[in-house]
């Protein structure tokens, strides 16, 4: 790891977003690691888990748009946080992350937003721990849906070795641009809001920290027969059932990893759920819609 050249291109992502985060370390009880997180703002908690591969520093785009207090968690094994020690059981590890972060921030409740394989984390506290969530939001496809099956390129990376290959991957420039248009956001890239900082952070990331091959080697723990992941770590409508917050899905238009009625079945499956969608949107739509996806936000905070 590079942690100077990552940091040097972190700082200027915020400095262009007109925000200043302070930071500090936080031990997460069930698997304890020791991760950053980053903080702006006072007042209600609202707790950010990112995808991968990204970190806290993903969520830039929104964080300006954001009231109360907004704490973004570098999950273990990416941006500047310790990856997950061996012999810690992954499955405990889904179910406690969330519950783990609260406590260590001495949250009682807090607002949950989750992207990606992060949405299924938020899934998995929202539904174990009902009482620390109040309220939940997903940010597109959520990862291990019980409906989505295995995605071909996620066949690859559980295949023996293939992951290991694939998290020393260093993409150049062009090559991320191809990754960015492939997930939906080629409107953002040509039209300037998937901006020269917040590509140049992203490259930092893959780059000089070790995000990729920790996200891959959590991957492995996943897997279930080569090229699948092991159904006991899929989220099914069941579990989704014992969901109790508000929740909010956000879906972007050009989402890659799930169509309309994936959205809509994963909408049925959660008690108190509702679907917005954004024109134009990728899989991270809070990239190409921040404002309107903050206003959204707000709603599920007022309820």
């Amino acid at each position: 790891m590079n942690e100077a050249a990552y940091r040097a291109a972190e700082s200027a992502l915020w400095e262009s977003m007109g925000v200043a985060p302070t930071e500090r370390t936080i031990r997460l009880a069930t698997t304890g690691t020791d991760v950053r997180i980053q903080e702006v703002g006072s007042g209600p908690t609202t707790l950010l888990l990112h995808g991968s591969p990204s970190s806290g520093s993903g969520w830039a785009h929104l964080v300006p748009h954001l009231p109360g207090r907004i704490v973004m968690i570098d999950l273990p094994g990416t941006g500047l946080s310790e990856p997950i020690g061996s012999g810690v059981g992954v499955s405990e590890y889904f179910r406690l992350v969330v519950v783990d972060c609260l406590d260590a921030l001495d949250v009682d409740r807090a607002l949950v937003i989750g992207s990606s394989s992060g949405g299924s984390l938020a899934l998995k506290g929202a539904a174990e721990h009902p009482a620390r969530i109040s309220g939940l939001v997903l940010m597109g496809t959520p990862g291990w849906l019980e409906e989505s099956g295995t995605p071909f390129a996620e066949r690859l990376m559980l295949l023996p070795g293939i992951g290991a290959l694939m998290g020393r991957f260093r993409p150049g420039a062009k090559t991320q641009r191809k990754m960015w248009r492939s997930i939906g956001h080629g409107a953002s890239l040509d039209e300037g809001r998937l901006d020269a900082a917040y590509l140049e952070w992203w490259g930092a990331l893959l780059k000089h920290t070790d995000s990729l091959r920790n996200d891959m080697a959590v991957m492995r723990l996943l897997r279930g027969r080569p090229g699948a992941y092991s159904p006991e770590h899929l989220i099914g409508p069941s579990e989704r059932s014992r969901i109790s917050a508000p929740t909010l899905v956000i879906w972007g238009e050009n989402e890659t990893f799930g169509d309309h009625a994936l959205a809509d079945a994963l909408v049925a499956s959660i008690p108190n759920a509702d679907l917005k969608l954004i024109d134009g949107g990728g899989h991270l739509p809070w990239i190409d819609a921040p404002e309107e996806v903050a206003t959204m936000i707000e709603e599920v905070v007022a309820v």
